[in-house]
């Protein structure tokens, strides 16, 4: 795991953000989302984990239960983001270098990844505050806790659909992937572009994600680490299928 951490790096405009930080947001997730958990499930079995723990806990219980057991929560979620739905957003971009790989090689892997059996799992683990996710051909559905909201949503994201995005393609990157976030049956709430190059056989990614422009600094900074949880984890799911 160090070495898959050690061929990475992953920044903002501010600087690097560390794999300390990183590591230190995610288990901070872990109490609230438990507590949260074991208070709408009624189960005493789930207290505070550390997130690989908590993520095997939740793999044991079913879509069907999980489902039920939020069903109420997402409701209140969907109210309020479209009560505050908003024609602008506030914006995310995060940067990574991974060495040794060159892009096509690490976009096949991830994709490979991402239809693979381990996709759910990879996804559990990657942060205290996911619950479930659906791959479909061109669409993810997604069930997590996501600032500004303090309760799971649940969303689409349509892949190779830029409808309602803001940021702008950036011509220097040679490979581009956007997804537009969604309440299923309701409205546009984001989205989410991925563009990649080259760097002398390293790879050179950026993620640019947009949130509703009612995000407060804080909120920000949450949905920054956030990303930033998820994409190392996702990368060094991916490094490691590489070997």
């Amino acid at each position: 795991m160090q070495e898959m951490i050690a061929r990475l790096k992953i920044m903002d405009s501010r600087g690097l953000i560390s794999s300390d930080q990183i590591r230190s947001w995610r288990e901070a997730q872990v109490k609230p989302a438990a507590v949260f958990l074991r208070k709408a499930s009624g189960r005493n079995d789930i207290a505070p984990y550390n997130c690989q723990e908590f993520a095997e806990v939740k793999e044991k219980i079913s879509h069907q239960e999980i489902n039920q057991v939020l069903k109420k929560a997402i409701r209140k979620s969907h109210i309020n983001l479209l009560l505050n739905a908003a024609r602008t957003h506030r914006i995310i971009a995060l940067e990574a270098d991974i060495t040794n790989v060159p892009v096509e090689l690490l976009i096949s892997k991830f994709i490979e990844l991402l239809h693979s059996d381990h996709a759910s799992s990879v996804f559990l683990h990657a942060s205290a505050a996911h619950y479930m996710l659906h791959v479909q051909k061109d669409a993810l559905e997604i069930t997590e806790v996501f600032a500004p909201e303090e309760l799971p949503s649940r969303y689409i994201l349509e892949l190779h659909n830029d409808t309602g995005l803001q940021s702008i393609e950036d011509d220097s990157y040679e490979i581009h992937c956007c997804a537009s976030a969604s309440i299923p049956h309701g409205k546009h709430i984001g989205g989410l572009r991925l563009e990649c190059r080259n760097a002398e056989n390293n790879t050179h990614l950026k993620l640019t994600v947009e949130c509703a422009s009612y995000c407060t600094d804080e909120d920000l900074f949450q949905c920054r680490m956030h990303t930033a949880c998820e994409l190392q984890s996702y990368l060094i799911a991916t490094l490691s299928e590489l070997g």
